[in-house]
């Protein structure tokens, strides 16, 4: 073996080597956080009975629970319906154009229609949307814009319950109001 293999092969043991910690000057340690630090304010949380933010509200049947978004965020208010353990989701935008579904990554889409749908009155008419997850999960939105405001109204049923999940819901879709 020459001088240059060597070389090569005292690289590579030095490259393997274990590393060791350096202690830093004066005995001082430095401790690193175990969890990840939250800086993202959480919403309200909304039970029963009417709800606004000024612009848009919703009356929830009783039962019904959910939270509102984070300060300044397009997700208005998430909330869960007690028997399907279904979902309703509004959401605010500034009008990007034509209104259309929300792109939701790993939903593959079995409906997307620009017709004029009035499954929810005070979107009328409205854009809509629906896909399902890979678990089985049926994601149903109607899309439109009204008082100057692209609104979104989604609704998610876990999966077996889409039928169920759909009565269930009837009431917060009628409910819904704008301010124009």
């Amino acid at each position: 073996m020459g001088p240059p293999v060597r070389v090569w092969w005292l690289l590579l043991g030095f490259a393997c080597a274990p590393r060791v910690a350096q202690t830093p000057p004066n005995g001082a340690s430095l401790t690193l956080p175990q969890t990840a630090i939250v800086t993202t304010a959480t919403g309200e949380p909304v039970a029963s009975g009417p709800w606004s933010n000024g612009q848009v509200g919703l009356t929830l049947p009783d039962g019904w629970s959910g939270m509102t978004g984070p300060p300044g965020a397009s997700l208005l208010l998430r909330v869960t319906e007690p028997v399907s353990l279904s979902q309703v989701e509004l959401w605010s935008f500034a009008p990007t154009g034509r209104p259309a579904a929300r792109p939701r990554p790993g939903c593959e889409p079995i409906l997307d229609d620009r017709g004029r749908y009035r499954a929810v009155p005070a979107l009328d008419p409205a854009a809509s949307h629906s896909c399902v997850e890979a678990d089985g999960t049926l994601v149903q939105g109607w899309y439109s814009i009204q008082g100057g405001q692209e609104v979104h109204l989604e609704a998610i049923y876990p999966p077996g319950e889409g039928f169920r999940g759909r009565l269930l819901v009837e009431p917060v879709l009628r409910s819904l109001t704008i301010t124009r």
